[in-house]
């Protein structure tokens, strides 16, 4: 029981951490969550395991959101819910009794059922049941009318008072004895429609089921009081005596709170009451920051035990050897080995997780702009701007996979290209950003400027370049110079492998500012390597330019002096095989296939459907890939092809695809994600799907797919 409820503490712990603070805490937390874990899912009820109780529950027919009884007569609401996650996690059997809310009260203090799923303690109710540890705390409000001049309960003396029977709040006003004008009512919607048509002073509710009733009834001449009057604790409730039962939902709370399905559970229930259902982008974003705020701490943590171990075995090391110099070399080896594999695994696992999300975000922001281009004149501005806004997103895209690649140390796709051609668009993109103190001058007059590149990358690297000499310059007047030039390497002036004699472009970027000490020349294309400012950069510019122009088969040197400039040079290999025609856009084809959309992101569901369902294809979308699952395993004839996502919660997207399979072998899917994981690459080869298409897509290429 101890492990159990030290669990709780450790959930609840992380939300401490931002005034505590500290790698050390990070650390701790993380140890504490992972054993009590552990000791929770030892004590778990194995699957398929018997159950050995049988639990009587009574529940308030009439408590929404907590609790009620729907038009089927099934109980429904965040008490019932979360109980029943207890019970499938604990194995126990519920037997759910509802009625009002006085007789489930006095069924349970005479023993007629085990336990109520919802009620506020109080020690005086703690005298004739025994209480769980509160699963949620409810804060309950002065509920007035608009006109009605009331701010405060002590107001009230001598008032009309609404309440619940038996709530609560009924033995708030019963103790404290504001007012013997008590008006005693079934639920909480009786007390807010009297209050609202006018009748009596005030009402004493919850504050969230309040809220609940106002949103829902549209009631707009009810306001509640803030702050609020009491916060109660609201737990579970049981026959007294019975703490095998309090045993078993404690642990039962505790698990799904671990698990993060309380969570889930409470956010379905009272996300819009709370205010804390922000839209999806910014919780996206939210998140995104809170990992790597998160990563940053256990990187520094990790980094500086490294680096402990590798003094403390240098030390050794220079004890035992009798030469000094040997060990401090083996020493900076090691360091040097350590940080770059940990920098490379952290810029790996970061890109792979912003790349997913953003590529969501942009998915929705190509559908939407695609729609609104299509219902636009292609005369009008608001087309060409549509248009820009997809070229914009398609950079972005290109980015993101740029970022992917290098971090994975893959090669992008290239094709012949005219350096000339992609220096001049990239400083289409630069002129509005630079400072007018800034003196762009370019010649770019070579011969032959034909390279086999990736036009994304190219612009990377002038990007990154300019952008630092212009941070060079400062304040002061001053110019950067862009040339072309060909260069012929022989076997004499090839000086670096794997350069090969032959016909060369040769790229100069010149600038009039501050210069480069010649002490770390050789270190700024270094990961991580800067002599900015603490959050003016992040020393990955010029290694992701090194890496990029690597990857070409070209060379860049620097040659720099203090106060004189620097200049970059960068020479790529003259691209001498058969140029690629570019070919035309595809028309767009519409179908009439029944197509089953599956999207945890509510916005690509949206459009998706839009645009599909205006090409005349029969769509069925759901958000939820256990809905989609239901709807196909009770018609599967009934769909043609399936468009499905991989990262999703409640069922995995291979899961997914596999239990289609199963049950039609022949269904096309088509995978829409994101990106392609390792995951997906090793479990995919079995499952004959029709294609991948990675976020965000073009109308164009999803009709394609469609169409194979």
């Amino acid at each position: 029981m101890d492990d159990f409820r030290n669990a709780i503490f450790c959930t609840d712990f992380i939300k401490q951490l931002p005034q505590t603070g500290g790698p050390f805490i990070v650390l701790i937390f993380f140890i504490c969550l992972h054993i009590n874990y552990a000791a929770a899912a030892d004590n778990h009820p194995k699957p398929g395991k018997t159950p050995d109780r049988i639990v009587t529950v009574g529940t308030d027919h009439d408590y929404p959101p907590f609790e009620y009884v729907d038009e089927q007569g099934s109980a429904q609401g965040f008490n019932i819910d979360l109980l029943k996650s207890i019970a499938e996690t604990m194995g126990l059997t519920l037997k759910i009794t509802t009625g009002p809310w006085k007789e489930i009260r006095s069924a349970l203090e005479n023993g007629q059922v085990n336990m109520v799923s919802g009620m506020y303690y109080s020690p005086e109710r703690n005298m004739n049941v025994d209480f769980s540890v509160p699963f949620i705390q409810v804060h309950l409000s002065m509920f007035t009318r608009d006109d009605s001049g009331f701010h405060k309960i002590s107001e009230l003396k001598n008032k009309e008072i609404i309440v619940q029977t038996g709530d609560i709040m009924h033995d708030y006003v019963l103790s404290t004895q504001i007012t013997p004008k008590i008006i005693e009512v079934d639920n909480t919607l009786d007390g807010i429609r009297l209050l609202a048509s006018g009748k009596h002073d005030a009402a004493l509710l919850p504050n969230l089921q309040g809220q609940y009733f106002l949103r829902k009834y549209d009631i707009t001449n009810i306001r509640a009081v803030q702050p609020v009057i009491i916060g109660q604790k609201y737990c579970f409730a049981v026959t007294e005596g019975d703490r095998e039962l309090i045993d078993m939902l404690d642990q039962g709370l505790s698990i799904l709170k671990a698990s993060g399905k309380y969570r889930e559970i409470r956010e379905h229930w009272f996300g819009v009451l709370e205010g804390t259902n922000y839209p999806l982008h910014y919780r996206t974003v939210l998140g995104i920051l809170l990992c790597l705020i998160l990563m940053l701490l256990i990187s520094w943590f990790w980094t500086w035990t490294l680096r402990r171990l590798v003094r403390k075995k240098t030390r050794q090391l220079a004890d035992e050897l009798s030469e000094r110099k040997q060990a401090e070399k083996e020493k900076e080896a090691l360091e040097e080995r350590l940080r770059q594999v940990h920098k490379m695994e952290a810029i790996g696992t970061l890109a792979a997780g912003i790349a997913h999300d953003f590529n969501n975000i942009l998915s929705a922001i190509v559908g939407y702009a695609q729609l609104a281009r299509q219902e636009t004149d292609s005369e009008s501005r608001a087309y060409k701007d549509m248009t820009a806004v997809l070229e914009s997103a398609d950079r972005a895209k290109k980015l993101i996979r740029q970022i992917l690649t290098y971090s994975r140390g893959t090669k992008q796709e290239q094709q012949a290209e005219h350096l000339s051609f992609l220096i001049k668009g990239g400083m289409q993109l630069l002129k509005t950003s630079l400072p007018a103190n800034v003196e762009i001058i370019t010649d770019l007059q070579a011969k032959t400027d034909l390279i086999l590149a990736n036009a994304t990358q190219i612009h990377q690297i002038l990007i990154n370049l300019v952008i630092n000499s212009a941070h060079a310059i400062g304040l002061n007047q001053g110019r950067i110079e862009i040339r072309l030039r060909n260069i012929e390497l022989t076997q004499k002036t090839v000086s670096v492998p794997p350069l090969m004699p032959g016909t060369y472009v040769e790229l100069t970027l010149t600038d009039t500012g501050h210069g480069i000490d010649k002490s770390i020349q050789e270190r700024i294309f270094d990961p991580f390597f800067t002599t900015k400012q603490r959050g003016q950069g992040t020393g990955m510019g010029l290694s992701l330019v090194h890496g990029i122009v690597k990857d070409h088969g070209g060379q860049i040197q620097v040659k720099s002096r203090l106060n004189q400039g620097t200049s970059f040079h960068i020479i790529f290999p003259v691209y001498t095989g058969a140029q690629v025609e570019i070919d035309a856009p595809a028309p767009i084809m519409g179908g009439s296939e029944r197509i089953l959309f599956i999207d945890d992101e509510k916005d690509v569901v949206d459009v998706w459907e839009r645009i599909l369902t205006s090409l005349g294809y029969q769509v069925t979308a759901s958000e939820s890939p256990r809905t989609a699952m239901d709807l196909f395993q009770q018609s599967p004839e009934k769909f043609d092809v399936i468009i499905t996502d991989l990262d999703m919660p409640q069922i995995n997207g291979l899961s997914l695809i596999r239990a289609v399979k199963d049950i039609r072998p022949d269904i096309r899917i088509i995978v829409h994600s994101g990106i392609k994981t390792r995951e997906y690459e090793q479990g995919a080869a079995d499952l004959d799907i029709t294609c991948f298409l990675q976020k965000p897509v073009s109308i164009e290429k999803m009709t394609q797919a469609l169409q194979k």
